[in-house]
């Protein structure tokens, strides 16, 4: 410990030499080594991998932002107050993954109305939302694109559309694939 009584050291902070001085807030003053230094942290597998995503990911972006249309779309989110720049859209666009919530139908007198999918992906719409409806046996009934809600409305009159089931393939903004099958049942009507 370094006493005050000594006007030099009194007021010295900091690195003398290989000594390094420094005052606590209980007024005592101590002379220590200085702290080693860290060598540069090197970055794990995981980091290396997220690393690598981002990079993709914004290589991507920036070919999207390049189209009026699409940085329009994104602007709107700026505008909005949801992101400081059409970029940050873009990106979080991009890694935001999809999820298939729910599959739902109505059925209305023995006909389908609709069949309903719910999506998870925070303001961002999918790409496109593809709904095939098979029967018991896996016989394709009809298949089309849902609306931009996410609903399909059928064409075909089902006899049995509790025996019937949906298969929905999501493609997201990066063209991952997310499907889900739902089987109905009368319960469902």
């Amino acid at each position: 410990m370094i006493y005050d009584n000594n006007n030099v050291m009194a007021t010295t902070r900091g690195k003398i030499g290989d000594i390094y001085i420094r005052q606590f807030k209980n007024g005592k003053m101590y002379g220590s080594a200085m702290p080693r230094k860290r060598g540069p942290l090197k970055p794990g597998g995981a980091d290396q991998v997220s690393a690598s995503e981002f990079a993709r990911a914004s290589a991507v972006v920036k070919e999207w932002l390049k189209e009026p249309a699409v940085k329009a779309k994104y602007l709107a989110f700026v505008k909005a107050g949801k992101f400081q720049n059409s970029h940050a859209a873009a990106m979080t666009d991009y890694r935001r993954k999809a999820q298939i919530m729910d599959i739902s139908f109505r059925n209305f007198n023995g006909e389908w109305s609709w069949v309903k999918v719910k999506i998870d992906k925070k303001d961002f719409p999918v790409r496109e939302v593809h709904v095939t409806l098979v029967d018991e046996e896996g016989t394709i009934i009809e298949s089309g694109l849902a609306d931009a809600n996410y609903y399909y409305h059928p064409k075909t009159n089902i006899e049995h559309p509790e025996k019937c089931a949906a298969k929905v393939r999501v493609v997201d903004t990066d063209y991952a694939v997310l499907e889900a099958v739902l089987k109905f049942s009368a319960s469902l009507s």
